[in-house]
């Protein structure tokens, strides 16, 4: 069982000291202010702002959103229908909205809406050194320099950083003009991703052959050895400007398999389509896919 479970929902009465949903804390703040490796946070619906431009993940705490405040189990949770929503004070530059730094692979952020930010190194997620689980989430209108929506990357040579994104969306995020990876930019020698069943669509860079709109991954700065990884399962890529996917890894390095990914990927894999998704609505953040969508059944159950 986890240390602590700290409790946070907006209409809380400010000075609450957090341990049950009758005493909240009223702000995400207070919550990662005082939890601690091996502690989690239970976040009720609605809209929550840093005081500090971001919200900062210690190592080892699990964020879970999607609650009402009557929950005594996570299983309780309805995280789809009860948006909880992480975002930046309007107007703030070089915000990112969450940072993990030096976070292990046992950090969680699970059940959430990440929008508005507007970093310089990863508009929606910072990560940094760390390796967390980012599960459930929406990673949506984002901007940034490096990473519209996702920047994953590592200070040295000796640094490892690994998050593991599942059944998330990462969509609608931007670079600015200058920059690199719409959607997720992978950088540094033992930098790394893994994304299973998720959708990563209309992002956009605008820089024409330097990089790619939906996810980048480059080695330590232009070294033509990097060591990181790229793992893709159960996923679709699609509707980016410019190019899904481009990536300095070698082959080795990158194993895309069962997804649709727009124009292929050139270095095949086992199930691979290249085929319209035919979502619902995706400009409204609707993406369900119609009943004759090419990508249901089109996945790998053992990768749920």
């Amino acid at each position: 069982p986890p240390s602590e479970i700290w409790k946070v929902r907006p209409d809380a009465v400010i000075g609450g000291e957090g341990k049950n949903w009758d005493d909240a804390f009223s702000t995400l703040d207070e919550a990662l202010q005082v939890a601690y490796n091996g502690d989690e946070i239970w976040v009720t619906a609605g809209t929550y702002t840093s005081g500090t431009s971001s919200f900062f993940v210690k190592s080892g705490v699990k964020l879970y959103g999607g609650f009402v405040g009557i929950e005594e189990s996570l299983e309780e949770r309805n995280w789809a229908d009860n948006k909880t929503i992480l975002t930046v004070v309007e107007g703030s530059r070089n915000s990112s909205v969450v940072v993990f730094s030096n976070a292990s692979e046992e950090t969680v952020l699970n059940g959430f809406t990440i929008t508005g930010g507007d970093g310089n190194s990863g508009g929606g997620l910072n990560i940094a050194n760390a390796s967390p689980q980012i599960t459930n989430c929406i990673i949506s209108d984002n901007n940034g320099v490096y990473g519209g929506g996702v920047a994953i990357n590592t200070s040295s040579s000796q640094d490892v950083a690994h998050p593991k994104f599942i059944n998330c969306i990462i969509a609608h995020n931007n670079t600015r003009a200058t920059g690199t990876g719409g959607g997720v930019l992978i950088q540094g020698k033992l930098a790394s991703a893994t994304l299973t069943n998720c959708i990563i669509f209309d992002n956009k860079q605008f820089r024409i052959n330097q990089g790619a709109g939906g996810i980048l991954a480059k080695g330590w700065g232009d070294a033509p050895d990097p060591h990181g990884t790229l793992t893709i399962t159960n996923s679709i890529i699609w509707g980016h400007i410019y190019d899904g996917i481009a990536t300095q890894f070698k082959d080795d390095q990158v194993t895309i398999t069962y997804s649709n990914i727009e124009d292929g990927w050139e270095a095949g894999g086992e199930g691979n389509i290249n085929a319209n998704p035919l979502f619902a609505n995706p400009g409204e953040g609707d993406f369900r896919m119609l009943s004759s969508s090419p990508s249901i059944d089109a996945g790998n159950n053992d990768a749920i």
